[in-house]
């Protein structure tokens, strides 16, 4: 008899492109039962905080605006590193940020390009996790014309 089982920790290996080479951040997503219901309540309050910011966005376009739409990517950065903090570790976040800044400093309002691209990815992450989650929980789970609705007499 053989078993395969995921960790309970998801690698996530971000590579970023320097120009003159590959930086590797080797980061790992917690997705254990009790973190992973954190992080998609995490992800989930971020997704719905994107959708006003992108409102704000849309605005400054239409008016040409350069501060409603340094705003709303300032905004979009505070958002991507509280939910990027939480997935990886600030560890991780700030590699990533030194990476992707090819050894400068940079804000978050910068790195959203790429740090949204990270957040979709434990987005997925999460999401498969808590369906492989589901799944294993509706196997156990007796059918409606099988269940027992009283205690068995016999036992």
């Amino acid at each position: 008899m053989e078993i395969s089982i995921k960790s309970l920790y998801e690698p996530l290996d971000i590579d970023i492109d320097t120009g003159r080479g590959t930086v590797r951040v080797a980061a790992e997503v917690d997705v254990t039962p009790t973190n992973l219901a954190r992080l998609a309540k995490v992800c989930t309050a971020a997704q719905n905080k994107m959708g006003a910011i992108e409102a704000l966005m849309s605005k400054g376009r239409e008016t040409d605006s350069i501060a409603k739409i340094a705003e709303a990517n300032a905004k979009t950065g505070a958002v991507l590193r509280d939910v990027l903090t939480e997935a990886i570790g600030a560890d991780s976040y700030e590699e990533l940020l030194r990476a992707v800044g090819n050894g400068h400093e940079v804000a978050d309002a910068d790195c959203t390009p790429v740090t949204a691209q990270v957040f979709r990815e434990v987005l997925e992450i999460v999401k498969g996790r808590n369906d492989q989650m589901d799944e294993k929980a509706a196997h156990y789970l007796p059918e409606e014309s099988h269940a027992q609705t009283e205690p068995d007499p016999a036992a």
